[in-house]
């Protein structure tokens, strides 16, 4: 790597000199603030993610928060419940997209978040789905985050086969144990 010659305020670069005294396209200024970014950026960002991303609204009776609805969802957040489309998620809750799985308890705890106003992880959220139009138990590692007094950030990891690692080695050491 070589500086760059002339400007003292532009940052180091790689590759051949373009011409003396000059920065070659898409070089930065030190200390030059960022460009601004659009809501319309962040989503196709989101959108070719490989991480699982959603924004969920609270659903409330009262002050109490019942389910929580899917306001955004990325195809990442998708992929491991079989990538349903998008378009027959967003709008529905999350005891709706998943009754088996969504529970007081899971409500509970992202109605927390709300409430905290502290992130919290869920590691080891079972769900099921379909792949290839065979049914499928999946791991999730969700990390729900406020953005604010009534949505969510959601992050979505499929942890299934560390899971079925796990599980696979606790088979093996209680074969162990009763040898």
């Amino acid at each position: 790597m070589r500086p760059v010659t002339g400007d003292a305020g532009l940052v180091p670069v790689d590759g051949p000199d373009p011409s003396p005294g000059t920065a070659p396209v898409g070089a930065a200024r030190v200390g030059a603030a960022p460009p601004a970014i659009d809501a319309a950026r962040i989503r196709q960002a989101l959108a070719v993610s490989p991480d699982g991303f959603a924004i969920l609204d609270a659903v409330r009776d009262g002050d109490r928060v019942v389910d929580f609805r899917v306001a955004f969802v990325n195809a990442a957040a998708l992929a491991p419940i079989g990538g349903p489309a998008r378009e027959r998620v967003l709008g529905r809750t999350c005891r709706e997209l998943a009754p088996d799985a969504v529970d007081d308890a899971f409500v509970a705890r992202l109605a927390a978040v709300l409430a905290t106003g502290r992130p919290a992880a869920l590691d080891d959220f079972a769900v099921g789905g379909t792949v290839a139009g065979a049914p499928v138990r999946r791991v999730l590692a969700l990390h729900a985050a406020p953005l604010d007094a009534d949505a969510l950030a959601l992050t979505v990891r499929d942890v299934s086969a560390a899971a079925a690692e796990a599980a696979d080695r606790e088979r093996q050491r209680a074969l162990l144990a009763r040898i």
